[in-house]
């Protein structure tokens, strides 16, 4: 069924809405994303845009995460980088982003380095911050 689906969509541009929780079989066909929490629309997305929020993150705490966040979004990290702020202080990097770079940064600019960690989520993961609110 799955494979007709996406054969329908591919040959004849028809549109297909699916609801589910069964995220690994929508990841083998869905080409746009809709996340809907309590009545509403959350998040639109494409396809493209959940790889790229569900791929590799870094994370980042300092003494100072208002100045952090600051410099970060100031600097010139690349294009499609985003950083989101986090109820514990930290920041989170992702896109396409190099560590190093985020790491240098951080060094010449003096800031107290509490943690910096690469994390992963799965897009059970992903989806279920975006239920709760978060990003």
């Amino acid at each position: 069924m799955r494979n007709y689906l996406v054969q329908l969509n591919r040959t004849r541009g028809i549109t297909i809405v699916i609801s589910s929780h069964v995220l690994d079989q929508l990841e083998r066909m869905c080409t746009y994303y809709g996340v809907i929490a309590n009545g509403r629309m959350v998040r639109q997305m494409t396809a493209e845009q959940v790889q790229h929020e569900c791929g590799e993150s870094l994370r980042v705490r300092t003494a100072d995460p208002s100045r952090t966040l600051a410099l970060l979004e100031d600097a010139s990290l690349g294009d499609g980088v985003r950083f989101a702020a986090e109820p514990d202080g930290s920041i989170v990097v992702s896109g396409g982003f190099d560590p190093a770079r985020v790491s240098a940064l951080l060094h010449q600019t003096g800031q107290e380095v509490l943690e910096l960690s690469m994390q992963s989520r799965d897009m059970e993961e992903y989806f279920v911050a975006l239920m709760e609110g978060g990003r």
